[in-house]
């Protein structure tokens, strides 16, 4: 808040040296393409010099309870709730209220570490994955979560839970180098199909956008790409190029991109073509291993987490991500970083017990403003536009 008034006073001595430009009152009637607002400005020449001062993502706030290491964060889809797994044991439930996450509930059912959590499409479930083999369905009632069911059958730890956006598939991924796929049916899971490849323990499952595909990260240094045919995966290819474990992976939101990390310290962003996923870019600048990655909803920006104790924010400009920024502040390894669904925040869970919540002052204005324009911190120059951004 500080700096968008202390970017107020640079718009008001740039009124007069720009006439194109200017801080207008909203007291009459405001352009149809702006939302309700106090004051607004017309796009001109200077908004890259607007954006550019406003860059960034600051720490909003500190989130403490854990007793131990935060494996895992996830926001619900409608941006309502974060969930956290940790080695405490325990899963823990923040409400965002005004934007300021609050503790609503601490789940304590799990025997060992949980080191994965995932909400389903309708934010109704809750589902964790944990160190003593099962996992657990919450059901939210009544503001609060509820244990469903219980699952069992992988033999070692379940590191990686997941959802498929159509709501049909839930998916496993065990140290037992083996993915379950789990169908719904009369409100429980069952078990549908054991996906049998890796040569070593399964670190992270996802779903692709249209739950066509099912991509899997393991210590065998390899991803699989499985693709769903008349009800069963089926192995489409594995993707070769880490030198070492494949920790996480994740797909955009515009089904274009899959971006896998690993502890040889980089990340690789792989195209889809004509079904086939091709290797277009490797990201390097952690120091240390890349334990986290995640796409922002628009699929413009992406996060990594690593055990350098950083994160670390990429942009996609004409087809490559570019490094941004690199956000300080946790003590020791960051394990997970999730976008929030609105693109507002940032989540980032340590190995330092804490959640740490970031925002960026630039994306707020870009997405308050009319539709059309997309949150970016460089955008093209509108001259002869009446598009407005949000004050």
């Amino acid at each position: 808040m500080k700096k968008i008034m202390e970017l107020a006073l640079i718009l008001s001595s740039l009124t007069h040296a720009n006439q194109e430009t200017a801080l207008v009152p909203a007291k009459k009637k405001t352009p149809n393409n702006c939302t309700h607002l106090d004051t607004y400005i017309p796009i001109s020449g200077v908004q890259q010099v607007i954006l550019g001062y406003l860059n960034g993502w600051e720490e909003n706030q500190t989130l403490s309870g854990h007793e131990n290491y935060v494996n895992s964060v996830t926001f619900s889809q409608g941006g309502n709730y974060i969930a956290s797994g940790s080695s405490d044991n325990t899963i823990k439930i923040w409400e965002l209220k005004r934007g300021r996450p609050e503790l609503l509930q601490t789940l304590s059912d799990h025997e060992n570490d949980v080191s994965s959590v995932t909400f389903s499409p309708n934010s109704k479930y809750l589902a964790s994955g944990s160190i003593d083999r099962t996992i657990k369905i919450w059901e939210l009632n009544q503001d609060k979560f509820e244990l469903l069911q219980t699952l069992s059958g992988h033999d070692v730890w379940v590191k990686s839970v997941a959802y498929s956006p159509n709501s049909k598939y839930f998916a496993s991924g065990s140290w037992d180098k083996t993915i379950k796929i789990w169908g719904l049916k009369q409100n429980k899971f069952e078990l549908l199909q054991t996906l049998l490849g890796h040569q070593l323990g399964v670190y992270s499952v996802v779903f692709s956008p249209n739950s066509k595909y099912l991509a899997s990260g393991s210590a065998d240094k390899t991803i699989k790409i499985w693709e769903l045919k008349q009800g069963k995966f089926e192995l489409l290819q594995t993707l070769l190029g880490h030198e070492d474990y494949v920790v996480s992976v994740v797909f955009s939101p515009n089904s274009q991109y899959l971006a896998s990390c690993s502890t040889d310290n980089t990340i690789k962003i792989w195209g889809l073509k004509q079904n086939k996923f091709e290797l277009l870019q490797t990201l390097s600048g952690h120091e240390d291993y890349v334990v986290s990655v995640t796409f922002s909803p628009n699929s413009k920006y992406l996060a990594s987490g690593s055990s350098d104790k950083t994160i670390k924010t990429w942009e996609l400009k004409q087809g490559t991500f570019e490094l941004i920024q690199t956000l300080e502040g946790h003590e020791y390894s960051v394990e997970s970083v999730a976008f929030s669904p609105d693109s507002k925040y940032l989540a980032s869970g340590s190995a330092d017990k804490t959640i740490k919540i970031w925002n960026n002052e630039a994306l707020e204005l870009m997405l308050a403003s009319e539709k059309n324009v997309e949150p970016s911190i460089q955008v093209p120059n509108l001259k002869a536009s009446n598009k407005c951004v949000i004050l």
